[in-house]
């Protein structure tokens, strides 16, 4: 006999089984790139991974919620040049530049959000276009002093915690993997949610999800928030395992 102790403490099947695929998810994305790595050069498959992110934001933004957009380069770069600036003028700690990148990335998006999900269709991809080139601009030429222009910015960065060294090889692969897998995760039990059922539904007919009662407009800019932001992150790590950005 059973002991209903232990039926009532068990998770449903659909939460098992959801678990199992996410771990399954999470073991194939593992293996395909430890795969990779080992048929070619490791620092291309690193590489790869970074704009595997930057790609994952974008699914968040286009895939989930329908909004395309030309500009979303603007939070890469400005996760990267956040990050750098922060260890060629602040100090060498790899964490809290990529911290600053971060911030910078969320204060950005935040404001530029606020004028550009009030629009959406080619209005919205344009408009993401537009800021993209200021953005270029201000990193080119009227912020060269600190950005060296066409130049790029040069950074170095320490050991992360003490032991990871984003100059090596094997060690800036196992950290980009692990931020990829963690990325990858967020947005899968994200999107799950009931927040993803939102967001999806603002996709699909955003009149009647506002006629449900919804902000739809928060819900937009919270998403477009946490797109850049992610995107940001995929460039801060890339000026970490690059060491230049421009």
């Amino acid at each position: 006999m059973r002991s209903p102790n232990r039926e009532h403490s068990l998770p449903p099947p659909s939460i098992a089984a959801g678990r199992a695929k996410m771990f399954a998810e999470l073991a194939f994305i593992t293996v395909g790139f430890l795969l990779l790595a080992a048929a070619i050069k490791m620092h291309w498959v690193t590489n790869f991974m970074v704009f595997c992110i930057f790609a994952l934001s974008y699914d968040l933004l286009y895939g989930y919620m329908g909004h395309l957009s030309f500009g979303h380069m603007l939070y890469f770069g400005t996760g990267a040049y956040g990050t750098a600036l922060w260890l060629v003028y602040g100090n060498n700690n790899p964490l809290i530049g990529l911290m600053a990148g971060l911030a910078a990335t969320a204060l950005c998006s935040a404001l530029v959000g606020l004028v550009v999900v009030r629009n959406r269709g080619a209005s919205f991809a344009l408009i993401n276009m537009a800021f993209n080139e200021i953005g270029y601009f201000l990193a080119t030429s009227a912020l060269v002093s600190l950005t060296r222009g066409a130049d790029g910015l040069s950074c170095t960065a320490g050991q992360m915690f003490g032991f990871i060294n984003f100059y090596n090889d094997t060690h800036a692969f196992v950290f980009v993997l692990l931020m990829v897998l963690a990325v990858f995760w967020f947005l899968r039990i994200l999107t799950q949610s009931s927040y993803g059922v939102l967001i999806r539904s603002i996709k699909e007919n955003e009149k009647r999800t506002q006629f449900l009662g919804y902000n739809t407009f928060a819900y937009k800019w919270i998403t477009f928030v946490l797109s850049s932001v992610l995107a940001g992150l995929s460039g801060g790590i890339f000026a970490l395992i690059q060491g230049f950005v421009s």
